[in-house]
């Protein structure tokens, strides 16, 4: 069992270099920061705006 734990954690500093990481992180943050900009912007959303109307013609139309 020893040998195969000792095994696997080579395998796995083989595989987890810095060049797999770096872009895996940037990524990660990358949608963090997407994710919560959507999320401030869609409560924004969901507020109601104030409407305007102006009739400066005053025809009976309007």
């Amino acid at each position: 069992m020893k040998n195969l734990l000792n095994l696997l954690k080579k395998d796995i500093r083989e595989i987890l270099t810095p060049q797999l990481l770096v872009p895996l992180v940037i990524v990660v943050i990358f949608y963090g920061l997407i994710g919560n900009v959507v999320q401030t912007e869609t409560k924004k959303a969901t507020n109601p705006e104030p409407v305007l109307v102006v009739d400066y013609d005053k025809s009976v139309i309007s």
